[in-house]
């Protein structure tokens, strides 16, 4: 397995290529789902409505369309509850995607037909 740092930096990277790009009202951001937790908080958070394998970047545009990005180093792979997630996403027509850079980013934006200023930026990873 893949350090997590390795993950937060190409999602850091991914999140300012995106605020970049993205028309000024777009909303991107990261829920902290993931981490280690005691069963006490885990409970409280479940209990809040935590979800497993809800993806690392949502991406909110008019009108109303929201996108879903889970973030993976190189060699990272799904967690069976991402792959599940993943899974229901998508047969709810919403837009979902495993990115591991800017250009898989950019990519999966071409294919949701998301507009953005500026296709080119591409070398913050």
């Amino acid at each position: 397995m893949v350090p997590r740092a390795n993950e937060d930096a190409i999602q850091i990277a991914i999140v300012t290529y995106l605020r970049m790009v993205l028309p000024r009202v777009a909303k991107v951001f990261h829920v902290p789902n993931g981490g280690k937790r005691n069963k006490s908080e885990a409970a409280k958070l479940k209990a809040m409505g935590v979800l497993p394998g809800v993806p690392d970047i949502l991406i909110m545009v008019p009108p109303g369309r929201l996108y879903l990005a889970e973030v993976k180093s190189g060699k990272g792979t799904l967690e069976p509850e991402q792959q599940e997630f993943a899974r229901e996403a998508l047969q709810m027509g919403f837009g979902w995607c495993c990115v591991r850079s800017i250009d898989d980013m950019r990519k999966a934006l071409a294919v949701w037909q998301v507009e953005t200023c500026d296709a080119s930026l591409g070398s913050l990873v």
